[in-house]
């Protein structure tokens, strides 16, 4: 009897793009990401850097949108490994990544790294963790 294909990650991805508005284009909803990712608004403005009680008030500040926008890119990078959103998100909010001095994705992002974890996920073959990208370009690991 041949092996069944891999379940598509069609639905899963399908999910995380919910997260984002049509209008405007490409902006994420503060509201169904927070409830998504199990986030209170008090530690999304703590990650994304923005001041005490403005989350609310401007849910489109660039830095929000920058956090938000980064964190659902690498989510969905590496729900293309585990296939399972609730394990990719546990991921990015848990996971201690050891090639960069055991930080977790959702510091990296939060530290404007996550462009370098995205090649790095990118580049990476193993399916259980990242690894350091050789030019990171400039980026401290600490």
């Amino acid at each position: 009897m041949p092996t069944s294909a891999p379940a598509p990650v069609t639905f899963d991805l399908d999910s995380l793009d919910t997260l984002r508005h049509s209008r405007p284009r490409g902006m994420v909803s503060l509201g169904r990401f927070l409830r998504r990712f199990g986030y209170s608004a008090e530690q999304l403005e703590h990650l994304s850097r923005m001041p005490p009680g403005s989350a609310h008030a401007n849910p489109f500040a660039a830095r929000l949108q920058r956090f938000m926008g980064a964190a659902l890119d690498i989510v969905a990078l590496r729900l293309l490994r585990s296939r399972d959103l609730d394990e990719a998100i546990a991921w990015f909010k848990e996971q201690a990544l050891d090639q960069f001095g055991g930080r977790t994705a959702e510091t990296m992002v939060a530290d404007g790294h996550g462009t370098a974890l995205g090649h790095a996920l990118r580049g990476n073959a193993s399916p259980s963790g990242v690894q350091a990208p050789r030019n990171s370009g400039g980026m401290v690991n600490s």
